[in-house]
């Protein structure tokens, strides 16, 4: 079955250059140059990915993403955000506004295939769904990026927020600092995040979470995290 790849571009020789270049046998590509037409296409038919611009004629590709991100049946596709913007800060806005992924113009056509198919193991693998995770007093929403502790909202980092919820997902059993890096989507590849790294977002995870979070997220020593869950 291919792969159904949804553009939103408004720069229509990027639209003909990727026909040509991804594989027709494994890609079948569609698309259109205004977000709002858009969005009507992708609710009627929901694409496998989406590859979103950062600017577009009508509304900006962020303020699109966070669109789909609130929308309850698009919430859980992925998103590759392309532009040509290269500063860090704004990729860091592309993850943290809901995107999965970052590449910067102009990309070589491997990169892509490679981008595209690694959300869509992460979306099969199963380890981040869609569905709200409660433990205890912890309420933890994926699709809107949202957490909350004791009927509290807690401000959570895209990266702080993955990571707390692979520990959710996975309660009892120690997860390697390398197992983390490879599951936090977008990051790895954008921003730099690496095993060295994982350490730092661990505590302004636990510190934000403040009791809960010492309490609940205990360090493996020369491995990585682990979550005990309430009452184990």
């Amino acid at each position: 079955m291919k792969i159904r790849v949804f553009l939103v571009d408004d720069d229509p020789h990027l639209m003909g250059l990727l026909r040509e270049a991804l594989p027709a046998k494994e890609f079948d590509l569609q698309g259109c140059q205004e977000a709002t037409r858009a969005l009507e296409l992708i609710e009627a038919d929901p694409p496998d990915v989406l590859l979103l611009d950062w600017r577009l004629p009508d509304i900006s590709g962020m303020e699109m993403c966070r669109m789909v991100r609130k929308h309850k049946k698009l919430s859980g596709l992925p998103i590759l955000m392309l532009t040509a913007v290269t500063p860090v800060d704004k990729k860091v806005d592309a993850l943290e506004g809901g995107a999965d992924d970052y590449l910067t113009k102009p990309f070589e056509i491997e990169e892509l295939i490679a981008r595209i198919r690694a959300v869509l193991r992460r979306k099969a693998s199963g380890l981040v769904p869609s569905e709200t995770v409660r433990v205890g007093r912890l309420e933890l929403d994926p699709a809107r990026r949202q957490v909350r502790l004791n009927g509290r909202s807690v401000h959570l980092t895209r990266i702080e927020l993955e990571l707390l919820h692979l520990l959710l997902k996975n309660p009892g059993r120690p997860l390697s600092r390398q197992f983390l890096v490879d599951h936090v989507q977008g990051y790895q590849h954008s921003l730099g995040l690496s095993t060295r790294t994982v350490d730092v977002h661990m505590v302004y995870l636990r510190k934000k979470l403040g009791s809960w979070g010492p309490q609940h997220i205990q360090t493996v020593r020369n491995m990585g995290y682990l979550f005990e869950p309430p009452g184990s």
